[in-house]
């Protein structure tokens, strides 16, 4: 990484409109104006939804798609790798994050060599779906059972989210062994053992040495937890600065609004080990701006207008 240049989160929502750009020469423009002012870094969970894409594109440009392909190839030194790798390392191999971890070279030829066509890949994008919607529909049973639906918490700024009910919640949990344990095993427990079955011992051990005195060691995993409390918690709240003000929501609550959030999780844990997060996706900006207010994070959202071409926005809005 070039420590001269701020690194930079690129989202799917930039990634793709650039890569739509059917003049080569203007998408060159735009990924030369880029690195020219950061140091691009590609989160795993980009490169699985374009794969996702290659194998199930339904009615998406293909040409578009397989251009997307080919620019990831083309940036595959940018990758990092998946939030979980990043996570288990920190906590489980007690391994510290001081550079952003690259995947795992095997990985990285396992997905080029993909076949989108194969019947095995699309019987595993389909469980991947169905664990997807399961957990999205879980999410919004707990804020049901929190408020009733068309209802909401009013907060007057974006830290009273954090100050009111996050951090609270959180340092509620940590105050137990049993409730440390409990969350990282309903986030985290079941994809460590299912990719490392020979770790168990150990998964045990580092769930168990988790607490309010030992979290501060392991940022990745504070990330990773706090980031999945915003998304449970922000589409309950409605910004409200004071009683003539027009309620303003972060993150909407409906299941369309809340179905993409488990990716979007994924692009603000990575922007939060980063200082830019490059968007133009409305929701994400909210929380990464959520989180910035709260003090849990010192870097700058760029958020590129979807109703406006980029033409007139890169450069100009690059800072």
């Amino acid at each position: 990484m070039n420590a001269d240049k701020p690194t930079v989160i690129i989202d799917k929502s930039v990634f793709q409109t650039i890569c739509s750009e059917p003049d080569e020469s203007q998408r060159n423009f735009f990924w030369k104006e880029i690195s020219s002012r950061y140091e691009i870094v590609i989160p795993f969970i980009l490169i699985e939804e374009v794969w996702i894409n290659l194998a199930k594109p339904g009615a998406k440009n293909l040409a578009v798609v397989s251009e997307m392909a080919k620019t990831l190839s083309e940036m595959s030194s940018c990758w990092i790798d998946d939030e979980i790798e990043i996570v288990f390392r920190e906590l489980v191999q007690r391994k510290r994050l001081k550079i952003l971890p690259k995947p795992n070279q095997k990985n990285v030829e396992s997905l080029r060599q993909l076949n989108p066509n194969d019947p095995v890949l699309s019987k595993f994008l389909d469980q991947r779906r169905q664990i997807k919607e399961r957990i999205i529909r879980e999410r919004i049973q707990f804020q049901n059972s929190i408020l009733p639906v068309g209802k909401f918490l009013t907060v007057k700024t974006r830290r009273e989210l954090f100050q009111g009910y996050v951090k609270p919640l959180f340092t509620q949990i940590l105050s137990t062994t049993q409730g440390s344990k409990g969350i990282l095993e309903k986030l985290l427990g079941w994809q460590f053992r299912n990719r490392r079955p020979n770790f168990k011992r150990r998964i045990e051990k580092a769930f168990l040495s988790y607490s309010q005195e030992t979290f501060r060691q392991y940022p990745a995993t504070y990330y990773y937890l706090t980031t999945d409390m915003f998304y449970s918690y922000a589409p309950l709240c409605r910004l409200q600065k004071n009683s003539k003000a027009t309620p303003q929501k972060i993150i909407g609550r409906k299941l369309s609004e809340q179905r993409n959030n488990l990716e979007d999780q994924k692009y603000v844990m990575a922007a939060r080990m980063c200082k830019r997060l490059l968007t133009r996706d409305e929701g994400m900006s909210n929380m990464m701006r959520t989180i910035k207010e709260c003090g849990l994070w010192n870097g700058e959202v760029i958020f590129l207008n979807p109703r406006q071409h980029l033409n007139a926005q890169i450069p100009n809005l690059l800072i």
